[in-house]
């Protein structure tokens, strides 16, 4: 068994979120990815393999779609623990994840982070992903409506999970590991989620920041950044 962190850094040819800069946008996440991958390196247990998977794509949708395919078939590839993250993750403390949970695992609503345990993923998960990807709808008629669809990947995912939730009584450890920026952080917590789309502030350089901090050591003044909007509103 070996327990492999994916992560994906798709190319988008036409405009994302809010986003019309491509080349930015490009630039945005090479610097997230440079950051996800020091902060893992240095903090997460038990890495056998490290994938990065890359292509190119006209839009979101398209990303979501290819890219939950291509995590199934790695699964089905080999006995593997699968960690996915999202670009926008930073690791902040030592974090043991593979091997920790035997079932389908993501926080909440939020696909950013998900883990497909070996041996863990039932057809029926399988079946429910199968079903979202086939009614996916990769074309809008325009932006706008591709702004407002973009949710469909974190809405399968989320129908996913809600069946192992069901399962275990809707108690969910996963959800004390992964702290979302958005909200107040609560003790425990060992991985970031920065929300490198956000409007508000530079989800990439809080990124860095808080990555920065753990490597000082200064969790106080880690928290002291999470807990302050005004701080991360300076993040330009």
């Amino acid at each position: 068994m070996k327990n492999i962190l994916v992560a994906k850094f798709y190319k988008l040819t036409e405009a994302f979120f809010c986003f019309d800069d491509m080349a930015k946008v490009n630039s945005h996440y090479e610097t997230a990815l440079d950051n996800f991958l020091a902060s893992a390196k240095k903090y997460l247990y038990d890495i056998d393999k490290i994938v990065i998977h890359r292509c190119t794509v006209k839009n979101d949708q398209e990303m979501f779609l290819h890219h939950a395919e291509l995590l199934k078939d790695l699964y089905h590839s080999g006995d593997y623990n699968i960690l996915y993250c999202d670009l926008d993750i930073v690791f902040v403390k030592p974090t043991r994840i593979f091997g920790e949970f035997d079932y389908f695992s993501m926080v909440g609503n939020n696909c950013g982070v998900r883990y497909y345990p070996a041996g863990g993923m039932t057809d029926e998960l399988w079946q429910i992903q199968q079903e979202w990807v086939s009614n996916w709808q990769t074309e809008f008629a325009s932006q706008k409506e591709r702004i407002h669809n973009w949710q469909y990947e974190q809405d399968m995912y989320m129908a996913m999970h809600q069946t192992v939730l069901q399962e275990h009584k809707f108690v969910n450890a996963f959800d004390s590991i992964i702290h979302q920026v958005y909200n107040p952080p609560a003790e425990g917590f060992t991985m970031v989620h920065c929300h490198g789309t956000s409007q508000q502030f530079n989800g990439i350089k809080l990124q860095r920041r808080l990555f920065d901090l753990s490597l000082l050591g200064d969790q106080q003044g880690l928290l002291r950044l999470l807990q302050s909007p005004m701080a991360m509103h300076h993040l330009g």
